[in-house]
C-alpha cells in the first residue's frame, strides 16, 4: 500500500507552494523542486522516530534518513561545527567521494547534536521501515540508490573491482590525515555507485594508529566470493600490505595501478566531442571562449588519439575578459601541441598540463603589465581542461568554471570552485549551504592572468574511463542556480542510451542556458565517452616491487584546499558582508562578468552568482594557519627576520627559513605603541613558530606530489604541493618570533591542516581550531 507522499515546499520564497515528495517542479510556479534526502549521524541519530519532524523542517522518511521538506530557506547556520564534523569541511574537496555536512540540529532534552550529511550514497536497507517488506518503495523514484560494496563485489567485473581498490587507496591518505581512515575498514559504509565508490559517513579513529596492514586484513577478511583470478590477486596484494612489502599508500596505488593499465588496454574506447558558446540574452559581447572552436563536432576519436577540451570565462569586460579567454586557449593549446604524448606518464601529463596553465597565465599576466593595467582594468579568465589520453581524463581547472561526470544514474560536480564559499569550507568554517548565503560568497580566489605563476594554483586530476559517460565542462553562466542538477537527467543523459546526439544536447544546454539564467555568457564542452568490452584477457600476476616515489603523484580525486587558500577566522560575517570590497595585494582582482545582477524570472536564488561583484580578495591570516615559505626577504634568501615581540622596538630574533619551510601562526597581537599603554589596531603582528624546514633552497622547484595527500589528484604549481617531500629538518629548539602580518604576507603562501604530512608539521600541530574571534 503506497503510502501518503510528504509536503516539500516550493524553494522559491516568492511562491512557497506545497508539492508532494514525487514533483521534480513545482505545480504552481514551475520552480525545480530540489530532493534532498540527509543521513543522519550523531548519538541520537538512532534514536529519531519516523515520521516526525526535525527542527521543524527535516522529516524522518527512515531510519536515520531525512527528508529536507523547505529547501527554500537556509540551514540551521547559528550552530558551530565542533571538532567532530570539521572533517566533512577540511574533506571537502573529495565530494566525488564523500557526503557533505548539510547542517548540524540541536535533539532532545541534552541539545546534542545531529550531523545531517548531504548526498550520502544511500542503500535499499536504508530506506526499510520497521515490519516493511524489502520492496516497499518510501523514496522519490527520481532517487538512485547505491550498492554496499560487499553486494556489488561478488558479480563485478575484474577491472571494477580494481577500480573500486584504488580509489579506496587514493582516499588513504586524506582521510588518515583527518584521523577518520577507520571509515574506510568498515565496509558496511563503503557504496558504490556504478564505478564511483563512496562512504556513507566518516568515523573518528579512536586513539589507534591504523596503517595498510589494517586495510590488508580488512580487504582479505571482508571481500569474499569472487572470481578465482581476483581471489588469487587479492589474496597475494593483502599479503604482501599485511607483510609490509607495501607499506605506503602510494606503493598500494602503484600496484593496482599495473592491473587497471593492463586491463585498460585491452578496451577500446570512443570519444565523441562537441563544443558551443553564446553571447546570452544578457549581454552585448562574449567573453567566454572554447576549444575546439564555437560549434564544432569531433566523432569516433579512439583513444589512441589525444582529445582535448577547454572552456574559458573572462574577467574584465569586453576590452579584457575576451581578450584573455583568447590568449588562454591560444597558450594552453599550444604549449600541449608541442609534446608528445604517446610514452608519456601520468606523472609527466600533469605537469604539462601544469606548464600550459603557467604559460597561458604568463602571457595574460605580462600583457597586463604591458599595458599598465591596474586593478579593476586587469583582465583575466577562468579555465577548465579536459584532455583525454589512454583511457584517462586529465582533468584541470583555475577558477569557477565546472566539469561534471554524468553516467547513466549520476551526476557529480568534479570541480570544487576556486571561490570564497569553496574555502571556507575546506578551512573549516561552515557547511557549503551556509557559505553560499553570505555577500561576496561567489568572489574568485584565483583566476588566469591576474597574478604571478608563483601565486597561481591549478587543480589537476586524473579519471580511469571504465563505463560509459559523459563529461560537461561549462561557464557559469550555465552552472549557476544549480541548472545542471536539475537539467542533467532529461537533458544530457539521454545520450548515453542514444536517444540523443552531441548536437542537440549542445544546443539544448545553451537555450536552457539563455531561458533559465540568462545574465551571462554561456559555454558548454562535452567529451561523451563510450567503453567497449574487453578484447582479450591480460595475465593476473602480481607487479614485483613497484612502490611509486614520493615525486610521482597517481591523480584521481577532486583536490581538497589548495595552497593558497586561507583562513578566514575573527570576523567571519563582517569579512562576508564587505563583499570582497578590499584586497591585499596591490592589484585587484577584476569584476568577474560584469553587468546587470542577474535577474531569474522565477525566484531570487539561494545563491547569487555575483555577475557584479566577483572580486579576488586576500585571505586573513589566523591562529592554527600553516604557512609556506616562498621568498624570504632576507639577503640571503633564506633569512626571515623577526622580533622577539609585537613591535619594531623589540630585538631582531633572524631565523634560516629557505624556500618551502612550513611555519604555524600561533598568536596575532596589533602592533605595540611605545608607551604600551594603546595599541594602533591598523598594524597586526603574528607570532610564528617554524614547523620544518626545507632542502630546497631558495630556487627550489618541488616534484609533482598532489597536494593534501598522497591520494589527492590536484598538483601545484611548484612541481609539489607538498613540503614533506624536502622537509626532513626540524628546528632545534623551536624558532618563534614576531613579524608584521603584512611583511609576512610577501614571503609566503596559505596551507591547509589537511594538506600537511607529519614531516611536514614538524613542531607543530594541527589540533587547534582557527580562531573564530
Amino acid at each position: 500500500m503506497k503510502k501518503d507522499l510528504p509536503t516539500v515546499y516550493c524553494p522559491n520564497l516568492r511562491c512557497r507552494a506545497a508539492n508532494s515528495e514525487e514533483d521534480r517542479f513545482c505545480h504552481q510556479c514551475g520552480e525545480a523542486l530540489p530532493v534532498r534526502y540527509l543521513w543522519a549521524t550523531g548519538k541520537q541519530a538512532g534514536k529519531l522516530p519516523v515520521g516526525t519532524l526535525v527542527a521543524n523542517r527535516f522529516l524522518v522518511r527512515a531510519p536515520r534518513v531525512l527528508l529536507e521538506t523547505q529547501p527554500g530557506l537556509p540551514a540551521n547556520g547559528n550552530v558551530e561545527v565542533t571538532d567532530q564534523y570539521l572533517p566533512y569541511l577540511r574533506l571537502f574537496g573529495y565530494r566525488l567521494h564523500l557526503p557533505e555536512l548539510y547542517c548540524l540540529v540541536p535533539y532532545g532534552e541534552d541539545n546534542e547534536l545531529i550531523a545531517l550529511l548531504e548526498g550520502a550514497p544511500l542503500c535499499a536497507s536504508d530506506l526499510l521501515l520497521p515490519g516493511d517488506p524489502p520492496t516497499e518503495a518510501i523514496l522519490s523514484s527520481s532517487v538512485e540508490l547505491a550498492t554496499p560494496l560487499q553486494g556489488a563485489w561478488p558479480q563485478a567485473p575484474f577491472i571494477s573491482q580494481l577500480h573500486w581498490l584504488w580509489q579506496i587507496a587514493q582516499l588513504w591518505q586524506p582521510l588518515n590525515s583527518q584521523r577518520v581512515v577507520s571509515s574506510l575498514l568498515d565496509l558496511r559504509l563503503l557504496r558504490v555507485e556504478t564505478s564511483v565508490l563512496r562512504l556513507l559517513e566518516l568515523t573518528p579513529d579512536i586513539d589507534q594508529d591504523l596503517t595498510l596492514v589494517d586495510l590488508g586484513q580488512t580487504w582479505q577478511q571482508g571481500l569474499m566470493g569472487t572470481s578465482v583470478e581476483m581471489a588469487a590477486y587479492l589474496d597475494q596484494l593483502c599479503t604482501q600490505m599485511i607483510e609490509g612489502t607495501i607499506g605506503t599508500a602510494e606503493q598500494l596505488i602503484a600496484q593496482i595501478e599495473v592491473r587497471l593499465t593492463q586491463f585498460q588496454q585491452t578496451r577500446p574506447i570512443k570519444i565523441d566531442v562537441a563544443t558551443r558558446t553564446d553571447t546570452g540574452p544578457g549581454r552585448s559581447h562574449n567573453e567566454d571562449a572554447c576549444y575546439p572552436h564555437h560549434g564544432t563536432v569531433t566523432q569516433n576519436t579512439q583513444t589512441t588519439h589525444e582529445s582535448l577540451v577547454i572552456v574559458c570565462d573572462g574577467v574584465g569586460g569586453h576590452a579584457g575578459g575576451e581578450v584573455a579567454s583568447q590568449i588562454a586557449i591560444a597558450a594552453t593549446q599550444e604549449a600541449l601541441s608541442q609534446t608528445e604524448l604517446d610514452q608519456a606518464t601520468p606523472e609527466k601529463i600533469v605537469a604539462l598540463l601544469e606548464s600550459a596553465i603557467l604559460s597561458a597565465n604568463e602571457q595574460i599576466y605580462k600583457q597586463n603589465d604591458s599595458e599598465r593595467r591596474l586593478d579593476r582594468q586587469r583582465m583575466g579568465t577562468t579555465l577548465v581542461m579536459a584532455l583525454v589520453h589512454q583511457n584517462q581524463l586529465y582533468l584541470a581547472h583555475v577558477g569557477d568554471s565546472r566539469a561534471y561526470l554524468i553516467t547513466r544514474s549520476h551526476c557529480y560536480q568534479i570541480t570544487v570552485d576556486d571561490d570564497i564559499a569553496s574555502r571556507e569550507v575546506r578551512l573549516g568554517y561552515l557547511p557549503y549551504r551556509d557559505a553560499l548565503r553570505y555577500p561576496g560568497s561567489g568572489s574568485l580566489i584565483q583566476a588566469l592572468g591576474m597574478a604571478p605563476g608563483s601565486m597561481l594554483r591549478p587543480t589537476v586530476q586524473r579519471f580511469w574511463l571504465d563505463e560509459d559517460c559523459i563529461f560537461l565542462l561549462c561557464s557559469d553562466g550555465l552552472s549557476d542556480y544549480e541548472r545542471i542538477d536539475t537539467l542533467w537527467l532529461s537533458e544530457i543523459q539521454p545520450l548515453l542510451d542514444q536517444k540523443t546526439d552531441l548536437v542537440t544536447v549542445s544546443k539544448r544546454l545553451i537555450d536552457q542556458a539563455n531561458q533559465l539564467n540568462g545574465h551571462d555568457n554561456v559555454t558548454v564542452g562535452l567529451l561523451h565517452c563510450t567503453v567497449g568490452p574487453s578484447l582479450s584477457a591480460p595475465t593476473l600476476q602480481l607487479g614485483q616491487g613497484l612502490p611509486m616515489p614520493p615525486t610521482m603523484m597517481p591523480t584521481t580525486l577532486v583536490q581538497p584546499a589548495q595552497k593558497k587558500q586561507s583562513w578566514l577566522g575573527p570576523g567571519l560575517v563582517l569579512f562576508f558582508l564587505m563583499g570582497g570590497a578590499l584586497a591585499y595585494l596591490s592589484w585587484n582582482w577584476m569584476q568577474h562578468n560584469t553587468g546587470a545582477d542577474p535577474t531569474p524570472s522565477i525566484q531570487e536564488p539561494l545563491q547569487q552568482p555575483d555577475a557584479s561583484e566577483s572580486t579576488l580578495l586576500p585571505p586573513p591570516m589566523v591562529v592554527g594557519t600553516f604557512l609556506e615559505v616562498l621568498a624570504p626577504a632576507g639577503i640571503d634568501g633564506v633569512q626571515m627576520q623577526l622580533r622577539s615581540g609585537p613591535s619594531f622596538n623589540s630585538p631582531r630574533k633572524p631565523v634560516r627559513v629557505p624556500v618551502g619551510s612550513v611555519l604555524q601562526v600561533i598568536q596575532s597581537e596589533p602592533e605595540l605603541t611605545s608607551d604600551s599603554a594603546t595599541t594602533d589596531l591598523s598594524a597586526t603582528w603574528l607570532e610564528i613558530q617554524v614547523c620544518s624546514l626545507s632542502n630546497l633552497g631558495a630556487t627550489s622547484q618541488p616534484s609533482a606530489t598532489a597536494d593534501s595527500s598522497a591520494a589527492s589528484p590536484r598538483t601545484e604549481i611548484r612541481r609539489s604541493n607538498q613540503p614533506s617531500t624536502a622537509q626532513t629538518p626540524v628546528p632545534s629548539p623551536p624558532q618563534i618570533g614576531w613579524i608584521p602580518e603584512a611583511d609576512l604576507r610577501r614571503q609566503v603562501v596559505l596551507l591547509n591542516p589537511a594538506d600537511l604530512d607529519v614531516n611536514a608539521q614538524g613542531t607543530c600541530s594541527t589540533q587547534p581550531s582557527p580562531s573564530r574571534g
